[in-house]
This record gives structure tokens, C-alpha cells and sequence, in this order.
């Protein structure tokens, strides 16, 4: 099960950002956004296995990126479990676009459907890392 939390200070909401941008530089430097992104829809615990971390890890790396709009929940797999995705829009910023063939798809969904992307996404997008390394 995914939690999400919510936060009502700004000093939660500070801190709350500072998590989700550890996390994401995380995601960045281990590849786990790349194994989202090659995976499709998927659940925690098959994230876990895939990526070699304990399933309390997973639950909370994708919990965080959940509650930063960064993932996406789609649905529910056949024992109910929730599946998360990588949205298109945010392939290109958060692998990388070095002009690859492979990321034309996601290149124009991040061009079509800026407006939906997570803002945090979008910053990365376009002022690269160092967005992340500023808020942590």
C-alpha cells in the first residue's frame, strides 16, 4: 500500500521538500527512474525486486515521488496492490535527453503536456540538477 502524506505548515512543507528532493536526486543517481521508466506500470514490491531494496525502502522512495506528483498512481494490479508509472512528461527530465530515439515519444509529451507536469519535474527540466541540490 502507498501512503501519501499531507502537510499544514510551512515548516513541514520545507522539510517536505527537502525530502522530495533528496529522493528524486536518489532516484537519479541510482537509475531507479530509468528501471521505472523501462518497466511501465508497476508495483512496490516488483520495483523492489527489480532494483535490489527492501520493500519498506520502495514504499517509501515511491510514496514520496507519489506525493510530489512525480509517479502517478494508475490502477491496481490483479491482488489489488497499486501500480505506479513514470508519467511521459517527466521521462526526459528525469533521465536525461541527450537527443536518443528512444525518448522521441516522451520528448513530445513533455513538449505537448508541460501544463501537467509535477512542478518540481518541470524545474529540473529546465534548469537541469542543481534545482534538486537547492532545495536539499
Amino acid at each position: 500500500m502507498i501512503t501519501t502524506t499531507t502537510y499544514d505548515t510551512d515548516t513541514a512543507t520545507d522539510t517536505a521538500e527537502v525530502r522530495v528532493a533528496a529522493s528524486m536526486a536518489r532516484g537519479m543517481r541510482c537509475g531507479w527512474y530509468r528501471t521505472l521508466f523501462e518497466l511501465g506500470p508497476v508495483t512496490v514490491d516488483a520495483f523492489a525486486d527489480e532494483v535490489g531494496i527492501g520493500r519498506a525502502a520502495a514504499t517509501g522512495w515511491i510514496g514520496r515521488q507519489v506525493d510530489a506528483d512525480v509517479l502517478r498512481v494508475v490502477g491496481t494490479d490483479a491482488t489489488g496492490e497499486p501500480l505506479v508509472l513514470l508519467p511521459g512528461e517527466h521521462v526526459t527530465a528525469l533521465l536525461g535527453d541527450r537527443g536518443e530515439d528512444e525518448l522521441s515519444g516522451a520528448r513530445a509529451m513533455a513538449l505537448h503536456y508541460r501544463d501537467r507536469m509535477a512542478p518540481v519535474v518541470r524545474a529540473v527540466g529546465d534548469h537541469g540538477l542543481r534545482v534538486l541540490a537547492d532545495a536539499a
